[in-house]
């Protein structure tokens, strides 16, 4: 053989048998080996990380669980609140709608007061106004029927006093 005279023992044919079984006891040593320490070892890994993901995914729907619960305890409240807030509101638009009736109530009253006490004001005055136009008009009388002739004066006084007595 070429290789084996050049000094390469590997490939001398002689030496194959020899070659051959120490390559199965060697590969049967290392596969035995990583069988019996390699191999648990990962599967081990694995099984951890199976478990570790199994572990995460159940943490996962926990917390979602929750996190859906929280903000349904959540809509629960701001929907209480938001009723509570609707009430106060109406509660105070109805005090407010009381308050202002009261308040009008309240200045219809003196309204009318002031106006009738304007229109009493009113009335005294024109029945001073109508007691001076009688006193005055009797003056003119007197003074102007002499100047007619004979004409009475207490006539014209009675005439007076009858239109004063006359309702307006």
């Amino acid at each position: 053989m070429l290789f084996a005279a050049s000094g390469l023992p590997q490939f001398d044919a002689s030496t194959f048998p020899n070659v051959l079984f120490w390559l199965l006891v060697s590969f049967g040593t290392l596969y035995l080996l990583v069988l019996r320490s390699g191999i648990p070892g990962i599967q081990q890994v694995l099984n951890a990380r199976e478990d570790r993901i199994l572990s995460d995914r159940a943490q996962a729907r926990e917390l979602g669980e929750a996190a859906e619960k929280t903000r349904a305890e959540y809509e629960a409240q701001r929907s209480a609140a938001q009723a509570e807030a609707q009430a106060e509101i109406r509660s105070a638009q109805s005090e407010a709608a009381k308050e202002a009736a009261a308040q009008l109530d309240a200045l219809t009253q003196r309204l009318n007061e002031d106006q009738r006490r304007s229109e009493a004001e009113l009335k005294a005055q024109t029945q001073e106004a109508l007691k001076s136009v009688s006193s005055i008009a009797t003056a003119l009388v007197e003074t102007a029927a002499p100047r007619f002739g004979d004409y009475d004066t207490r006539k014209a006084q009675a005439l007076v006093l009858q239109q004063q007595e006359k309702p307006q």
